[in-house]
Order: structure tokens, then sequence, then C-alpha cells
């Protein structure tokens, strides 16, 4: 009886040992990757941003020679990252970190759109048969209180407006020139243009710990140190 007991016990040993030890191998091998994805990430990050702000920079000025607006009362740049889902139908594979340089540019609107001083309107075209431009060009136009520096989802009126100053949930930003202002006069109508240039696009995988199906690895997308 004792040998039977004792093979049940090894059995038993066996079974719960085997797929644990298989999970914390997974787990630590699965870390290490992390690890060495997000820095692999970030330093990429750093490398392709000079390159960026040239491009930034050119398609910047092409794009404001064609406005003809008020006075320019904030300038700046900033590192934008999101954490997103790479899916095959309803299954989630894995998670890339987006990356882009975002330039921003308020100014006094000389010639509020109809609806403009109510609320947040549509981005406009800058300029009848532009140029192609690598960078994603947008412009928003409303009172200073459709522009946040909380990001809120309840103020769906708001539109694109809101995440002109606050970022969105999941984001990481991180000014590297110029100032973000900390909120716009409300009694007067503003004029933002928005230049997205990309940057990176990195693979980093699912969280090694949460099985069995592909969780996001963290919270937040992860920027270079010498960018924080």
């Amino acid at each position: 009886m004792n040998k039977y007991l004792r093979a049940l016990v090894v059995l038993v040993a066996v079974l719960v040992l085997l797929p644990l030890g298989a999970y914390v191998v997974h787990g630590l091998h699965g870390e290490a990757q992390l690890s060495w994805d997000e820095r692999s990430a970030a330093a990429e990050v750093e490398r392709q941003l000079p390159a960026a702000r040239e491009v930034a920079a050119d398609e910047r000025a092409r794009i404001v020679s064609r406005l003809s607006e008020g006075t320019t009362v904030a300038t700046w740049q900033e590192v934008r990252c999101t954490l997103d889902s790479v899916d095959a139908g309803w299954i989630v594979q894995s998670y890339e970190q987006q990356c882009w340089l975002r330039t921003v540019d308020v100014m006094r609107s000389a010639e509020p759109r109809p609806g403009a001083a109510d609320g947040c309107t549509s981005p406009r075209i800058v300029g009848e048969g532009r140029p192609a431009y690598t960078s994603s060009v947008r412009t928003y136009e409303g009172p200073g209180s459709v522009f946040p520096t909380s990001f809120d989802r309840s103020a769906d009126s708001f539109g694109g407006c809101r995440g002109v100053l606050a970022a969105r949930p999941g984001e990481a930003r991180e000014v590297i020139s110029g100032s973000r202002p900390d909120g716009l006069a409300g009694d007067e109508v503003w004029l933002v243009l928005e230049i997205e240039t990309p940057l990176t696009r990195s693979h980093l995988g699912c969280h090694p710990w949460k099985l069995p199906f592909c969780e996001r690895p963290g919270d937040s997308p992860d920027l270079p140190d010498e960018l924080r």
C-alpha cells in the first residue's frame, strides 16, 4: 500500500511541479526579453529623433507659410508614444510601441471658422493642393475651454481638441523643446497646428506572467531616460 501511495504522491508532484516549473521558466525568460525589448525601443527613439526633428522643421516651415493667422503664443515639441495591440481577428498576438515627434503651434485665430467660438471644429486643410507630407498634419480651432489640461473621456463635445494639451490614457508624452501652456484663455478663439512625424515602431510582445492570453506588457510606453 505504501508503494502505491508513494507512487501517487510522486505522480501528483510531477503533475503540479512540471507546469509550475515551466511557468516560472517562461516568465523569467519573458521578463528578460521584455526588458531587452523595452531598452531597445527607448534607444531607437533616441536614434531616430534627430532625423525626425529635421523633417518636422522643414514641413512646419512649409505649412506655417500657408497660414494667415494671428500671433503665435506657444510652440513646443514632444515625443508621444502609445502601446498598441497587434491583433489577428479577435485574438491579440502581441503588443508594440509606436512613437511620434509631435510639433505644436498655438495661435490666436485671425478669422475663426463658423462655430469655432462655441466648440471644437474639425481639422481643416492647410492650403489647397498642398504637397504630400511625411508627417500627419491636423488643425483644431475653438475657445480655450475645449483645450483641457487633463484628458476627460466624457468630454466628447471637445473632439480632437481635448488631446492637444492633455495626454490620452495610456500615452506617454515628454516635452523636449519649447513650453506647453498650462491652459488657454476661454474668451479667445485659438487655432492649433499639430504636426506628428513618425519616429519608431517597436515590438514588445506580451506580459511574461499573465497567461494564457497575451496581455499588455506594461501600463504605459517607455521613453529614453534622457527625455525625462
